[in-house]
């Protein structure tokens, strides 16, 4: 029976001291000029260190430059170019997103002042003018201060048959209701089949005229 020899591996140390690697002309070399340039080293600390001339090391951070996009708020040069990214920082995305939240109201960060005490204080909506409810109490012309405010649940809406305004809620108008003012000015269109007619506001030359009681 031929035995076998048996193979000793050759001794290899655990931890082998970092060589340094040889940087080329390629896309290695690439990589590298822009990492160091993206850590903030100088063009001829970047040419020492990768054993580069100075107009390769220089036409790359030009056309690395070019390529990269500018922040959408601030204007300033993104430091990657990563698909999606529009702003440097997330302060920038806030304040691209800004929308006055009162009147007067100069970027995220200004607050407004309260009506009676006058300190700054942060809003929890549009209509607060007091930090709190005993500065409410306590201010003395309130009901003067405080602006009346329009309502977006109802629209005004004209009668069909004598013309007046009237105010109607959204919800109504998309039932088909609140055509007229009151039951008297819906009880003379159901009346006549020519409504439109007893109204001399809405009536036409060629509208034909209301219809006569027989006797």
């Amino acid at each position: 029976m031929v035995g076998f020899r048996k193979k000793y591996k050759p001794y290899v140390p655990k931890y082998l001291p970092p060589q340094p690697k040889k940087v080329t002309w390629g896309f290695d070399s690439r990589d590298l000029i822009i990492k160091l340039f993206k850590r903030g080293f100088g063009i001829d600390d970047i040419c020492r260190q990768t054993r580069n001339r100075r107009f390769f090391v220089e036409s790359i951070i030009q056309r690395y430059e070019a390529g990269l996009p500018t922040c959408r708020q601030c204007g300033k040069r993104l430091s990657h170019n990563a698909h999606g990214e529009f702003y440097c920082s997330h302060r920038c995305y806030w304040d691209s997103r800004f929308n006055p939240y009162f009147p007067g109201q100069e970027n995220r960060y200004h607050l407004p002042n309260c009506r009676n005490c006058g300190k700054p204080f942060k809003p929890r909506s549009d209509a607060n003018l007091f930090c709190s409810w005993q500065c409410y109490i306590q201010c003395p012309n309130r009901m003067e201060i405080i602006p009346k405010r329009e309502s977006t649940r109802s629209v005004v809406n004209n009668c069909r048959f004598c013309n007046a305004p009237v105010r109607v809620p959204k919800s109504h108008l998309k039932m088909g209701k609140g055509k007229y003012c009151g039951r008297a000015c819906y009880a003379k269109a159901r009346r006549s089949r020519h409504a439109p007619s007893h109204n001399p506001a809405t009536a036409t030359p060629n509208s034909p005229a209301p219809l006569q009681a027989t006797s």
